[in-house]
């Protein structure tokens, strides 16, 4: 959620908050409004899981079928942990024009499958919660106040995606060892050729539940950058976060991988949980030494929520972020505030041409790899050169033998400390490890396609009790 807000309160792992009382007299804080919508979605959607099940749907709703080659999804409701997703039309998996397609594409696999959709594989539904501004969503602009944005949205978003046998190889060796999950790709290998006819949607389900088993764990905390160890007899007594105003950091993984590989994961950092944004008017051809302009609406009004030279910045849209794409960020060089143009700097050429947003990053060049993100490093020792640091004192460390997605994120407060939960390890009070707060993403089987057939249609069926 890429919000400058006062702090994500809502822990309902840890507490069970079912209301937000305001108090006569006191301020209102968006974080209190924040959290009581927050709480009301929670409990919602679990009643609605507990109530009829994780992943369920109305009659005729996200059934497939295959159209000239193509697949067709039929429109409807189906409800995954709780999360209502619509497809407001029959639609189909790839576009053949702009109206014909399903909302959110391209898909990540697209560009795997050659274009071309597959005579043999399962299809699956994917959900999640994005964050959407004023530059992505106009409506969002209160037009009686001059067209400003007094806040910003959470957005259900749905794709329908595609699991050959291929691609089910790779997501499991990005997901750990793949012998780890042998039998799951054995069920599902006999599932596409038809040699295990029983519960093949079942067998879909059980290999979609393991993509993310090995998600990510972050600690924070902050010390005296001098100091080796974070024991807390050799903590200096100013040993604290020493910036000037109150944030909310947020740190977010750039590139997908694991540490061992080839494919390094990095990650990005903003003080102000990446809010920082513009709307992108024009991005030019790359000149000489990679570099290229990029017009904006405006450069920003300060330098806390504007745009400085040696800023790094991130260009995006939503195809980039549909098809989780992962480009380099970009370096600013230099600044025009009468044309609102910025000349940036990229260590590879990317196409950047149709982006129209762009997000301020706040790491710095020390840490930094030709890509403009930080490599991730991972360990338990609390030694301090073990840590990798982000600026005023604030240190954070990686969980070992952990996966990482793009758009994997965490976010904390920093006040006169940071906010972050501790715990009790060998009679000391440490920083404690703790799972992503996004992004959530959750999967539901919609079918098997054997031969450019549809063999099963999955997805529990729940109808109506009353017709009228």
């Amino acid at each position: 959620m890429y919000a400058d807000t006062n702090r994500k309160s809502l822990d309902p792992d840890n507490t069970h908050f079912s209301q937000v009382l305001f108090h006569q007299g006191c301020p209102l804080l968006a974080s209190d409004l924040n959290e009581h919508g927050a709480a009301f979605n929670y409990y919602l959607r679990q009643f609605i899981t507990d109530f009829v099940g994780k992943r369920w749907k109305t009659n005729g709703s996200f059934e497939i079928s295959i159209e000239n080659g193509n697949l067709k999804i039929s429109k409807g409701h189906f409800y995954i942990h709780g999360i209502l997703c619509v497809n407001e039309y029959d639609c189909l998996y790839a576009p053949q024009d702009k109206l014909s397609g399903q909302p959110l594409f391209p898909t990540p696999e697209w560009a795997d499958l050659n274009n071309k959709f597959p005579d043999t594989c399962a299809v699956y539904l994917e959900c999640w919660e994005r964050h959407v501004n004023s530059i992505q969503k106009p409506v969002i602009k209160e037009i009686a106040l001059g067209g400003i944005e007094t806040a910003s949205r959470l957005e259900i978003v749905w794709q329908v995606r595609v699991l050959t046998l291929d691609l089910a190889k790779n997501l499991l060796a990005n997901n750990g060892p793949l012998k780890n999950n042998q039998k799951l790709l054995d069920n599902f290998e006999n599932v596409l050729n038809e040699t295990k006819k029983d519960s093949p949607c079942k067998d879909v389900q059980n290999l979609l539940d393991v993509f993310d088993s090995a998600d990510p764990k972050l600690r924070v905390h902050y010390a005296k950058e001098t100091e080796n160890s974070f024991d807390s007899c050799s903590m200096a007594p100013d040993s604290n976060y020493r910036g000037l105003e109150n944030q909310l950091y947020r740190v977010e993984i750039h590139h997908s991988g694991v540490v061992e590989s080839n494919k390094h994961p990095s990650f990005k950092w903003s003080r102000e949980n990446g809010s920082v944004v513009f709307r992108i008017l024009n991005v030019s051809e790359y000149a000489k030494e990679n570099e290229f302009t990029v017009d904006l609406e405006t450069i920003g009004p300060d330098n806390r929520y504007g745009l400085c030279v040696n800023n790094w910045v991130e260009l995006t849209s939503d195809e980039i972020e549909f098809g989780q794409k992962e480009l380099s960020l970009a370096k600013i060089m230099s600044i025009d505030p009468m044309l609102g143009r910025l000349t940036l700097r990229t260590n590879t050429k990317e196409n950047f041409l149709d982006c129209n947003l762009l997000r301020r990053w706040d790491q710095k060049d020390l840490n930094t790899n030709p890509t403009g993100t930080i490599d991730i490093r991972e360990s338990n020792d609390n030694k301090y050169d073990t840590w990798i640091p982000l600026e005023y004192g604030i240190v954070i460390q990686f969980d070992l033998s952990r996966i990482y997605h793009k758009g994997d994120y965490w976010v904390f407060s920093a006040r006169t400390t940071i906010e972050w939960p501790t715990k009790i390890s060998n009679g000391e009070n440490v920083p404690d490890s703790r799972p992503k707060d996004g992004i959530k993403i959750f999967r539901a089987a919609l079918g098997v396609i054997v031969n450019g057939a549809v063999k099963n249609n999955c997805g529990c069926i729940v109808n109506p009790i009353c017709k009228e």
